[in-house]
């Protein structure tokens, strides 16, 4: 899972964050605002990809699944 800061800060206390999870059949992007007391959830999506068809366990992403994958995204 990888984790991005996003440099706007609501204030000094309170910060934006972004994570994305690409996985093998779906994409999942949550949107917080992380506060003094804790976390708010802005926005959270998930989304099928289902880049694992066509190829997967023989370590390829068909022409196919990158095309979904890229319009997931």
């Amino acid at each position: 899972m990888n984790v991005v800061r996003c440099s706007n800060t609501i204030n000094d206390m309170n910060s934006i964050l972004a994570i994305i999870d690409l996985g093998t059949n779906t994409f999942h992007l949550l949107i917080v605002v992380k506060r003094e007391n804790g976390i708010e959830t802005l926005y959270k999506e998930s989304m099928p990809a289902r880049i694992g068809m066509g190829g997967i366990n023989n370590d390829i992403i068909s022409d196919d699944a990158f095309e979904r994958a890229l319009l997931v995204l």
